[in-house]
């Protein structure tokens, strides 16, 4: 089957792109930038991007993350529409894991669990990439 690759984007080192979340509870929407990582599961998200998206995570439910190195990591967890590039055509609505001091360290990732719904290539030597909606 062909892939379906119709939005390029490019980056200068790692494949960061541009994404716009939106809140399913409040309607609010905030636009943040993510690493494009094959190598982690989950997507996720910084903390404060909940509190701009005016998300009450007090009672939401907390996911187990695992780190790289094995340690258990608490994540507090909500549902949002996720526009990789900024684009509604490549739009999910998914539960997305908030954590705390995530600009610290490694930033906001995009992981499988939302990659495993588009067709995606890399070009990494041209710092370059392509997404787009999976035809099943």
């Amino acid at each position: 089957m062909a892939l379906n690759q119709s939005h390029d984007f490019e980056y200068d080192f790692e494949p960061l792109i541009t994404v716009r979340l939106l809140s399913i509870s409040t309607g609010r929407d905030a636009t943040t930038q993510a690493i494009i990582d094959t190598g982690a599961s989950r997507t996720v998200f910084a903390l404060n991007l909940a509190t701009q998206l005016g998300i009450d995570l007090s009672d939401a439910p907390t996911l187990h993350l695992q780190g790289i190195e094995g340690t258990p990591i608490p994540a507090s967890s909500s549902e949002i529409e996720l526009w990789l590039l900024d684009e509604p055509e490549l739009s999910l609505i998914f539960p997305v894991a908030f954590l705390p001091n995530l600009h610290d360290t490694i930033g906001n990732l995009i992981g499988l669990d939302v990659l495993s719904q588009f067709d995606r290539g890399l070009q990494h030597g041209l710092q370059s990439g392509t997404l787009g909606v999976t035809v099943r």
